[in-house]
């Protein structure tokens, strides 16, 4: 299953490359990575059809219900802080202090992995730390990013 932003510019099929992946990995789950920082970008995820990912996204959903004024990108990393990616390459976000927040993570939080935000799942440069380098035909996905989602911190949870 796939999870793309309005914004996401499908240059090629991506379900070979990401499968591939997926399965040389040993993860349920590929997420979209910051071209030059240590978050992730919810705007393109694959969830692989597992229980442990089915029940993982239904707590994160479900939370995010509840919690209408976060960013979903921002809860969607701080749930995942529960186990690393697998390059231990980004920082979870924090969207709660309360030590209610920590009953939501007694879910098993899937294997994951960050998609290559370099040239294969580039990213337009409208922030610092976005932007592309390689082939272009290499590429598989671009997203074009607006870039202002988390202008409004006032709104934290």
């Amino acid at each position: 299953v796939f999870w793309l932003d309005f914004d996401i510019f499908l240059l090629q099929d991506p379900s070979p490359r990401v499968l591939e992946v997926a399965e040389r990995r040993g993860v349920d789950l590929l997420v979209s990575g910051s071209f030059a920082d240590d978050c992730i970008c919810s705007g393109l995820v694959f969830f692989r059809a597992t229980p442990v990912v089915a029940n993982w996204l239904l707590l994160l959903l479900s939370w995010m219900y509840e919690h209408v004024y976060t960013h979903d990108q921002q809860a969607f990393s701080a749930f995942l802080a529960g186990r690393p990616d697998e390059d231990n390459a980004t920082t979870p976000e924090r969207i709660s202090s309360s030590k209610l927040f920590k009953l939501y993570l007694d879910a098993k939080v899937p294997r994951w992995a960050l998609l290559d935000p370099v040239t294969e799942f580039a990213t337009a440069r409208v922030l610092n730390t976005t932007g592309w380098t390689g082939d272009l035909e290499n590429m598989i996905i671009f997203h074009f990013l607006h870039g202002d989602s988390e202008i409004n911190r006032a709104h934290s949870a």
